[in-house]
């Protein structure tokens, strides 16, 4: 179903970090949307020293994990392994040269590296945050893989609703919330069932970069949709097919 609606009428909220959001703000805002940023998760990077002396390959599963591993003087010559494609698209733009990606999935990945990699030529330096959704190390071990998680940031979650936003959402101002991760769907569940927002929230669509993040959301009945790759530009096409003129 498509709602037809001008796009400068249309008010999206993009809930991804500060450094993410205003990438993500400008490329809707190219399409014609108005924007409303507010991030469900405030990213803390790490200092510290990284050793791949005995690595063959670096695993990224977020923009984050590469930004904390850039900053913190990691060897951009290693090969990479990112979880998707708009991870890939991150760690080209920082300078790494080989990059390989899965599809969106953690299990995805997970075979991706043992299509492509022998456990007997190193370890496997994953740069991830505190809290991780699944452990690929547990996935690769049975294999004989040998994955070192390496916890190089913080992802501290939003704990509290503006009033600007609470109000902009009970008013129908906002058309469509974009969420680009389990961890972020999940945390949008929370504030809103917090605030008692939930029936607001039928009257907006949810924009899912994956299916493991919309099913976090199935309890609202809201109208979710799907990307049909986990691509920031798959998701951009389902929004304009959305709200075509």
């Amino acid at each position: 179903m498509t709602k037809k609606i001008q796009k400068d009428k249309v008010k999206l909220w993009v809930t991804r970090p500060i450094l993410d959001a205003p990438k993500q703000e400008i490329i809707l805002q190219k399409n014609g949307y108005k924007t409303i940023c507010f991030s469900l998760l405030d990213i803390k990077i790490h200092k510290k020293t990284i050793d791949t002396s005995d690595c063959q390959a670096v695993i990224f599963t977020s923009a984050n994990g590469i930004r904390a591993f850039v900053q913190n003087k990691g060897d951009l010559n290693l090969p990479v392994y990112a979880v998707g494609e708009s991870t890939k698209q991150q760690a080209l733009e920082y300078g790494f040269k080989k990059v390989i990606s899965a599809n969106g999935d953690i299990n995805d990945l997970s075979d991706v590296i043992k299509d492509n990699l022998n456990p007997n030529n190193g370890t496997l330096y994953h740069s991830a945050g505190s809290i991780i959704a699944k452990d690929l190390g547990a996935l690769l071990d049975s294999f004989g893989y040998n994955v070192r998680r390496v916890p190089l940031y913080d992802a501290l979650p939003c704990e509290h609703i503006s009033e600007y936003l609470q109000k902009s959402i009970k008013n129908n101002e906002i058309k469509g919330v974009l969420l680009m991760s389990p961890r972020t769907a999940d945390i949008f569940v929370r504030l809103i069932n917090k605030y008692v927002l939930d029936k607001y929230i039928q009257n907006m669509v949810i924009f899912s970069l994956s299916n493991t993040v919309a099913s976090k959301c199935s309890g609202f009945g809201a109208n979710i949709i799907v990307a049909k790759t986990p691509t920031n530009d798959s998701l951009m096409q389902k929004i304009n097919n959305y709200f075509q003129n």
